[in-house]
């Protein structure tokens, strides 16, 4: 461990600190039913306001050097970080392989990657080559740190978004960061909420397996701007969602379950469910209304799997429920058949 003044730092060139590091994720693998590992970008330290900091591994670089190893310190820094990257994969899949492994690394990998692009080259300054970590496919998704506007020239979002999905030949799950932390944050630069939905808007309209992370929750509750009330509704996250599958991982094969359907009230139906020889990790419940005079509308909840019996709306605004499907996720988001109830 080594400090800068600025805070202590694992070097990542002693074997050590990836052996106690990798010993600490796959221990809280084991013993909790997590769905994901997630790290972020802190691999070797940003530059500060004085510049770049001189990352004090000389004795770390000069045992390397005299094992016999042969590559510039810039590239043997790169290489500890690959290698645990490749390693923290590995180990998490022994334990169990349906927990996916995510990460979260700045948003550009160099300037002109794509053309017209600067700002921060992490490949050179933090010796993070995400690039190669997502072409590998050592991570289920990568979440790139894309905290600038559409209308923005340097660091323009689509054409950043659109250059790390050209960049994913493994397949995995490209899912951008969004800086919802900027919306009425107070600066001259500070988002508007349209911002943000237009930003979900071109992420889902790239089609594939679509998704986002905002940055970060607190901002979201905190109703900056209705910023909640904007998303939910007629938003872009108006309606729940099955989490895209991840096919690579191991799945299971689920049947239907057995649908149970009875008038709780007049205004409920009481919904139980057998389920499979399988548990499923969720239930995707939709329930169909048919307005009158109108096109058949459909509701969804995703419910956990230790459920076996909850109440579904009889009618929603005046519209009577006239049929309920129900099938089970399993841990890799594969959805399996399905089970339909229609009232008589």
């Amino acid at each position: 461990m080594t400090g800068g003044g600025v805070g202590l730092w694992f070097d990542p060139g002693e074997p050590d600190v990836h052996d106690h590091v990798i010993a600490v994720i796959t221990d809280v693998v084991a013993r909790y039913d997590i769905d994901a590992v997630h790290i972020d970008d802190f691999f070797y330290p940003y530059p500060n306001g004085n510049g770049a900091l001189v990352f004090p591994d000389d004795s770390t670089y000069a045992r390397y050097r005299r094992g016999g190893g042969t590559m510039a310190r810039d590239d043997w820094r790169r290489d500890n970080i690959n290698r645990f990257i490749e390693r923290m994969y590995r180990e998490v899949k022994l334990r169990k392989a349906w927990v996916k492994v995510g990460i979260s690394p700045f948003g550009i990998w160099r300037p002109s990657a794509p053309v017209g692009v600067t700002g921060l080259d992490a490949f050179a300054e933090l010796y993070a080559d995400s690039r190669l970590w997502l072409r590998q496919g050592w991570l289920d998704y990568l979440a790139p740190q894309l905290y600038w506007a559409l209308g923005s020239t340097g660091q323009p979002f689509a054409a950043l978004l659109d250059w790390w999905r050209g960049e994913n030949v493994a397949g995995r799950h490209v899912w951008p960061g969004i800086a919802a932390y900027r919306v009425g944050d107070g600066t001259a630069s500070a988002y508007s909420v349209g911002e943000v939905t237009q930003q979900l808007v071109t992420v889902r309209n790239r089609g594939g397996t679509p998704g986002a992370i905002l940055f970060r929750a607190r901002s979201v509750f905190e109703a900056r701007e209705d910023l909640m009330g904007a998303l939910r509704g007629n938003g872009p996250w108006g309606t729940p969602a099955i989490p895209p599958a991840s096919p690579w991982l191991p799945g299971s094969t689920l049947e239907a379950p057995t649908l149970q359907v009875t008038a709780a009230s007049p205004a409920e139906w009481q919904l139980s469910i057998a389920p499979p020889s399988t548990a499923p990790r969720w239930w995707w419940v939709r329930w169909r209304t048919r307005p009158a005079g109108a096109a058949p509308r459909w509701h969804a909840r995703l419910v956990d799997g230790s459920r076996r019996d909850w109440r579904i709306a009889a009618a929603v605004d005046g519209a009577p429920t006239d049929g309920i499907v129900v099938q089970g996720i399993d841990r890799a988001g594969n959805a399996g058949a399905v089970a339909t109830w229609r009232p008589r």
